[in-house]
């Protein structure tokens, strides 16, 4: 491959990430984006690198939604600088015109680190500072946590809301039927009963057979064209409908009027312990902690120890 040819990056783009990945002793890159977006590896014990172009495409937040935007995560792009709006929760230091990084002669492909690693060492300085405390805190798309003494990202989920408020509410409890609005405000139970079944056979029967009515009264009125008369059936219709609908479960079974006090404590309580699980796979010490000090079921908690204030 000639100088010129790297010059004028007459080559397949693949292929560049590939080389600069070698001239900074990483592993084979990872394209997560064809031709548009790649994860080079991680530079020594400081931060992971990307490597992107075509930023300036419509796409190019989709494609950005992969790559996690930290302190710690350092971009090279090559065209047009890229929206920074897409890389909010990154320092802009850490977002390199590629360009500036390489330099071709005759010899080969050139790479100054320079500022790669001053960004990087920024970053370091940053994280230090951090982890003399514990911190529960959303960064992007990621999950920033800080504890005993070791950061880590985790990727963003439900359960992980769930966890934040219980840290911050520490040691009060909440209901499953409120955390489930700390991650949709606008959720609104159907049930919060007693335990008894919404409906018997009879009013069920009743039901189906009044249904079964209105559909013959609507052929009645259709062939009379009474349009006012069929505006009436049609609602009693849904209205019936809807009823049906909140009253019974699989196979049409009846409900009892705290199923939904169940499924919200099944739904939450797997969203927790599945967060927990992944932030054990990255972090084990807090994901034993977690698991220890949160308790789940129609109230869940955290117990906080003595001296413990978390950073939310």
């Amino acid at each position: 491959m000639s100088a010129d040819e790297l010059r004028n990056w007459r080559i397949h783009f693949s292929a560049l990430p590939g080389m600069l990945s070698m001239r900074l002793g990483m592993r084979e890159p990872q394209q997560v984006v064809r031709d548009a977006l790649w994860k080079l590896g991680r530079y020594g014990e400081s931060g992971d690198i990307w490597m992107a172009r075509w930023l300036r495409n419509p796409e190019a937040k989709d494609w950005l939604a992969q790559m996690p935007k930290t302190p710690e995560t350092i971009l090279l792009y090559l065209g047009p600088p890229p929206d920074f709006s897409l890389l909010a929760d990154m320092p802009q230091g850490n977002v390199i015109d590629a360009s500036e990084l390489i330099t071709v002669t005759d010899d080969g492909l050139h790479v100054n680190m320079e500022p790669v690693e001053a960004a990087l060492r920024q970053s370091a300085h940053a994280s230090a500072a951090s982890t003399s405390s514990f911190s529960f805190r959303k960064e992007g798309d990621y999950w920033r946590l800080v504890f005993g003494g070791k950061s880590a990202l985790v990727k963003d989920t439900k359960g992980m809301l769930y966890i934040r408020h219980l840290l911050e509410i520490a040691p009060k409890q909440e209901s499953t039927l409120q955390l489930r609005r700390v991650a949709d405000p606008d959720f609104q139970p159907e049930f919060v009963g007693s335990g008894e079944e919404t409906m018997d056979e009879l009013e069920l029967k009743q039901i189906n057979d009044r249904l079964v009515a209105i559909d013959s009264e609507l052929d009645a009125a259709k062939d009379i064209q009474d349009f006012g008369t069929q505006t009436d059936l049609v609602e009693e219709r849904e209205s019936l409908r809807e009823h049906l609908r909140v009253s019974l479960g699989l196979g049409g079974r009846i409900r009892k009027d705290d199923d939904d006090l169940e499924r919200n404590r099944k739904t939450v309580g797997n969203a927790i312990t599945t967060a927990i699980k992944n932030i054990a796979a990255i972090h084990p010490e807090l994901g034993r902690h977690l698991k220890a000090h949160i308790s789940k079921g129609d109230q869940c908690g955290y117990r906080l120890e003595q001296g413990m204030v978390w950073s939310t």
